[in-house]
């Protein structure tokens, strides 16, 4: 499916029964939209037509925030997101790991 066309059939599914939506229902069904991985910049022109970005200014700084916090999305590269559900536990552990070796956590004292 076309970038576009998938563009139209999400921008479709923002009516009035979206506006109840978490941010984490809409990140979620936006990125099933794009088969279940996609970059931050089609994320971002996905949901910009939801009625929940002309409410929150900084809408796309919450689009990250659920990305990095939520259990479900994993990130497969630098701005590449993907529905956990769509791979292999092995894979999802190999990802992680070479995530906290690649960014590992900042003491307090480093803060």
């Amino acid at each position: 499916m076309s970038n576009a066309a998938t563009q139209r059939r999400i921008a479709w599914s923002w009516g009035p029964a979206s506006r109840s939506w978490t941010w984490k229902k809409i990140v979620a069904a936006s990125l099933a939209a794009y088969g279940g991985t996609a970059s931050l910049a089609q994320l971002y022109s996905i949901i910009e037509p939801h009625p929940g970005t002309r409410t929150r200014k900084h809408w796309k700084a919450k689009i990250r925030q659920v990305l990095e916090l939520s259990d479900k999305v994993i990130r497969m590269d630098r701005g590449v997101w993907s529905l956990a559900s769509k791979h292999k536990a092995k894979t999802i552990r190999k990802l992680k790991a070479r995530r906290r070796r690649l960014y590992p956590k900042r003491s307090e004292a480093e803060r």
